[in-house]
């Protein structure tokens, strides 16, 4: 949904992304050496569709796809790591609710750290929204609309919301590091670890269908996702780029956050704050040394 396609040119001499030299069957010659792509598979114009955990234990993160009347919180968005994050808050009511009682639910005003959620404060007051990432706050539920100053709060939920996540490898510093070529076996990916997190991070593969070399394939969406703990670097599973090909531009999200769901005025609500960042890349699955 924030994703944003572009072709580019690939250079031979590639920069891997793992912290370790590809698989093969000989020693590869490192010192000099020119890498280049391997000749392409072009067997992947059928249409696929695959979307898949790669763990048994989302841990915290499983509590989202519970069904609550209400939703309210904090996030965070970055498409790649040379953008400005973009934080925004929100608070609404879910199809649930509303399927449930079969009129118009009433108004609940929630705040965080006595700021006003979802009522465009987050644009007169942006630095004080991304200050309270990596910082214990407190969520007021109060019955009666955001016009209601006067109203109680009838639950206030303590909540640690773990930093703004950014990556720090592979590393982009300028529009020349974009799409960076990455081999799908030791895959190392690396952000700004948070100790006090203990939710861990989501990791995200996606693969759109588009391709470097060859055509597209409009057919095709593999998603697979994977919960890591939040020490600053993960080695990925070389299983997350399955069914892939070679060349294809595929996209990496990490995501951390915390919520809770609650109970106020016999009400469900889903309380949470997160942040996530978005960057593409180059999958390399084939290459071959000079003089091989």
């Amino acid at each position: 949904m924030y994703r944003i396609i572009m072709i580019m040119t690939v250079s031979v001499l590639i920069t891997c992304c793992s912290s370790s030299n590809p698989q093969d069957n000989e020693t590869p010659e490192t010192s000099g050496s020119q890498i280049n792509l391997a000749p392409i598979d072009y067997s992947f114009y059928d249409p696929v569709y695959i979307d898949t955990l790669m763990t048994d234990d989302l841990g915290k993160y499983i509590d989202y796809v519970a069904q609550t009347d209400y939703i309210a919180g904090i996030s965070s968005s970055k498409n790649n790591p040379l953008e400005k994050e973009l934080i925004y808050t929100f608070s609404e009511t879910s199809d649930y609710i509303t399927t449930k009682t079969g009129s118009t639910p009433p108004a609940f005003n929630i705040k965080i750290n006595g700021m006003q959620v979802g009522s465009h404060a987050e644009t007169k007051a942006s630095a004080h929204w991304e200050s309270i990432y990596g910082s214990h706050v407190y969520f007021e539920i109060s019955a009666g609309s955001a016009m209601t100053r006067s109203a109680s709060a009838s639950e206030t939920v303590d909540m640690y919301i773990p930093e703004l996540i950014k990556v720090t490898s592979p590393i982009m510093q300028n529009e020349s590091d974009m799409y960076p070529l990455c081999y799908y076996d030791g895959f190392t990916v690396r952000w700004n670890g948070d100790p006090e997190n203990t939710n861990g991070v989501l990791v995200v593969i996606e693969w759109f269908g588009s391709m470097v070399f060859g055509d597209h394939n409009p057919n095709a969406y593999i998603r697979r996702t994977d919960r890591v703990d939040d020490t600053g670097e993960a080695v990925l599973s070389k299983d997350m780029f399955d069914d892939i090909p070679d060349t294809a531009i595929c996209h990496l999200t990490l995501l951390r956050g915390n919520l809770e769901n609650v109970i106020a005025d016999d009400y469900s609500f889903k309380l949470f704050g997160e942040s996530h960042q978005n960057f593409p890349f180059i999958l390399i699955r084939n290459i071959r040394y000079k003089d091989r």
